[in-house]
Formats: structure tokens, C-alpha cells, sequence
């Protein structure tokens, strides 16, 4: 038996949960205030906060540190991470995660916690556990003619909800008893960013930058935009540079058009007679369908199966919408939620277990 920790910090909750081999044995989200995150504003603070409430929980559960036989914890993005699959932490990505930022700054993006928390912990319990990371965000697997734009000063990236995305495939693979690489689906993750790709063979070989602004826009980011009215938008002298790309990454999407992120209340609205809400809902949907059809274009219009996933997976009034447009591309899979915890433990899990070699850069 291999007993796996997974840390999974997020900007207001350190999500953690225990394994042992394919089965959660506990799990938990701490949340944390935005008066504890003003107070502990500083890298170092917010690794001793997280890793605190992580440990006590533990101790809580009844385990220890000497009872892990592996760290799973959430990637973020590091050059050399581009194929799918599981890394073993060396100090190449140590010291590019802590080459960027030092811990007497103040704290970037949660993902690049999850490191410090790890390492610090270690420490702490004077432990050495070996640190994987599954399928991180910059995973690029896009295929040589997709990476090409119209410009040679600008070249496609890959950059999507690969943890999700490829754990929620592996699943619909193995309902059928089939290998994730012998299947080619499309796989829409819907949440507070919007990502469509098309899984070739174990490969995402084609899928839009869901956080420079790609593809269809979501609750709050902007997704594609039209390119000569965005650079006139530029150059307006109204916007200084980290504003416009807050619009693009924070403050797009519902959020610009309803005033509003929550899809939930975007659907009240909806039910209760607002016609440009329905609008701008259906309008999202209609993105999303756009995607998916890109995608399957890409696959030959050869697709094993259609799938949704994330949060907005959840509403079936989105569902219906994006049906009515791709219903005869193939079965539709609805697996709603994310599965993020799940998918950094069984990437370690398959490493322990031998069925995979780790990436090692």
C-alpha cells in the first residue's frame, strides 16, 4: 500500500487530502479570511500558515509525515513541463519555483505554495518524501500546425486545465476499459475559466489559452477578442498595461457584460425574466459549442466522445444550451465537478506503482 499526500492550495482555502493507494482516506478544505491573508501577506507567512493547518489537520486524522510515502501537489508553470504526465521534483524545478520569487516577497499565485508548503513540512518533521507533480498548467502538447499563428512574432501556447481535463478523460477511458491513450475525446473543463480540448491519443493536441485570452469567454475572462479594436484599446492612453490585462484575465466575461461572476445568479436572473442575461448565457454557450467543433476539426472528425467537466458541468440549463450544438458529434459525457485532488494522487500512485516512468527534467 502507498500512501499519498495531496496539497492543493488555492487563493482562499488550502485544499489537502490523503490516499492511500486509489482510495481517499481523508480530506479537507481550510478557508482562509481575507483578514488572515492581509495579516500574513508575506511567501514565508503564508507557507507557515497553509502548512500549519495542514499538519494539524493530520495530526487530527491520526497521521504523521513518517506515515507518507509521497507528496502529490499542485503544479504551476515551469519551463521544461510540457508532456502530460507525472514529474518528480528535482532541484531544477526547485530552483526555478524559488529562483522566482523570494519568499520575503509577497505571495504569488497559490499554485507556487505548494513547493514551500511541501519542502517546509519536510523540514519541520525532518521527513525526506519524494514530490511529484501531475500534469501541471503549461503542459503543451499542442501539434506543430496548431502552434502556428498568423505572425511569426506570435506563436499559439498551450495553456488549459490539464490536471482536470486528462483525470476526467482517464475516467470516461476506463468506464470503457480502454487506455486514456487509446481514446479521442474532446473534453470542455467550464469554470471560472473556460478550456476545450482535443485528446488525441493521450495528447492534447489542440486547445485554446484559457488565461491570456483564448477561446470562449467565461464567468470572468475575456476569452478570443477582435485583434485591431483591442490594440486601438491599447493605445487609448485610458488604460495603463496591468488594467487591461486584469480585464482580460479578472474582469471579462459575465463579469463585464451582467456585473456578476456567479453563473447561478446569471440563471436567476434568467428565470425571472432578464432577456440580455439569457443573452450573454447563451452567447457563452454558443463559444463553448465553437470550441468543441474547432476541436473536433482537428481530430478528423473522428471523436470517441464529447465530454464536460468543471463546475459549470453542473448547470443543465449550459449543458442543453452547448447540446444543441454538438449532438451528433458523438456521445456526450457530463462529469460534472473537478477531480484535482484525485488526479495528483493517482499521477504519484502510477509512478509508486511502477506503471509509469517519472518525467524528469
Amino acid at each position: 500500500m502507498h500512501r499519498i499526500l495531496v496539497i492543493n492550495p488555492g487563493s482562499t482555502s488550502t485544499k489537502s487530502a490523503i490516499y492511500e493507494d486509489r482510495k481517499c482516506k481523508a480530506e479537507q478544505s481550510i478557508a482562509h479570511s481575507t483578514e488572515t491573508l492581509t495579516q500574513n501577506p508575506l511567501t514565508w507567512q503564508q507557507v507557515e500558515l497553509r502548512r500549519n493547518g495542514i499538519l494539524n489537520w493530520m495530526q487530527e486524522e491520526g497521521f504523521s509525515l513518517k506515515d507518507i510515502d509521497a507528496f502529490a501537489i499542485r503544479g504551476c508553470k515551469i519551463k521544461g513541463c510540457s508532456k502530460g504526465g507525472t514529474y518528480l521534483v528535482n532541484d531544477t524545478i526547485r530552483n526555478e519555483i524559488f529562483g522566482q520569487h523570494n519568499l520575503d516577497k509577497i505571495a504569488p499565485h497559490a499554485s507556487r505554495l505548494s513547493l514551500p508548503i511541501a519542502l517546509s513540512m519536510s523540514e519541520a518533521e525532518r521527513v525526506d518524501i519524494p514530490i511529484f507533480i501531475t500534469d501541471p498548467p503549461c503542459v503543451n502538447e499542442l501539434s506543430d500546425i496548431a502552434k502556428i499563428s498568423g505572425h511569426p512574432f506570435f506563436t499559439r501556447e498551450s495553456v488549459f486545465h490539464a490536471l482536470n481535463s486528462k483525470a476526467v478523460a482517464r475516467r470516461v477511458a476506463e468506464e470503457w476499459g480502454k487506455r486514456y491513450q487509446e481514446c479521442k475525446f474532446i473534453v470542455a473543463h467550464m469554470g471560472g475559466g473556460i478550456s476545450v480540448g482535443a485528446h488525441n491519443l493521450g495528447r492534447v493536441t489542440e486547445v485554446n489559452d484559457c488565461i491570456s485570452g483564448g477561446g470562449a469567454f467565461s464567468p470572468n475572462r475575456t476569452g478570443t477578442l477582435p485583434v485591431v479594436p483591442l490594440v486601438e484599446f491599447c493605445f487609448s492612453n485610458k488604460h495603463t498595461k496591468d488594467e487591461i490585462i486584469r480585464i482580460i484575465k479578472n474582469n471579462g466575461g459575465a463579469l463585464a457584460h451582467l456585473g456578476t461572476d456567479d453563473m447561478r445568479e446569471v440563471e436567476k436572473r434568467i428565470d425571472n425574466g432578464d432577456t440580455h442575461a439569457e443573452l450573454i448565457f447563451n452567447s457563452m454557450a454558443y463559444q463553448v459549442a465553437k470550441e468543441i467543433g474547432s476541436c473536433y476539426a482537428s481530430l478528423c472528425c473522428q471523436v470517441d466522445a464529447v465530454i464536460f467537466t468543471g463546475g459549470m458541468a453542473n448547470s443543465k440549463r449550459l449543458i442543453t444550451e452547448i447540446r444543441k450544438y454538438v449532438e451528433e458529434l458523438g456521445n456526450i459525457k457530463v462529469v460534472p465537478g473537478e477531480y484535482e485532488a484525485e488526479a495528483l494522487a493517482f499521477g504519484a500512485l502510477r509512478v509508486l506503482m511502477k506503471e509509469e516512468e517519472p518525467i524528469i527534467i
